[in-house]
């Protein structure tokens, strides 16, 4: 889904959005900054609660890594001020409602 076509089915629909492949569409030597537009709009779009963290890995690996997607993507939460509960779902509970998962037992 491109961030033009997403605002009609986040708010027409219950779909959920996996928030995966931008950087695969970014340069090379993309930074946060050139990310972030869409990872606010798309969090715009769905919010947290819709929302989900995924790495598009491997192939993610052309254009970066693992770690620093999530190392970029922690940044640009953090510029936005986003919080423990709404950053629990971007990374875990939209997954769980998502996938219809159980949910994980603590430690």
């Amino acid at each position: 889904m491109s961030a033009s076509s997403a605002r009609r089915p986040a708010r027409e629909t219950g779909a959920f959005c996996k928030l995966s492949g931008l950087i695969e569409r970014a340069l090379f030597e993309w930074r946060p900054a050139d990310v972030e537009p869409y990872v606010l709009h798309f969090l715009d779009c769905f919010g947290p609660e819709r929302l989900m963290f995924a790495s598009n890995w491997p192939v993610s690996n052309l254009h970066g890594t693992y770690a620093r997607w999530w190392e970029a993507l922690q940044e640009i939460l953090d510029r936005q001020g986003l919080g423990v509960d709404e950053r629990r779902h971007l990374f875990e509970t939209t997954a769980v409602r998502a996938y219809r998962l159980p949910p994980a037992r603590p430690a």
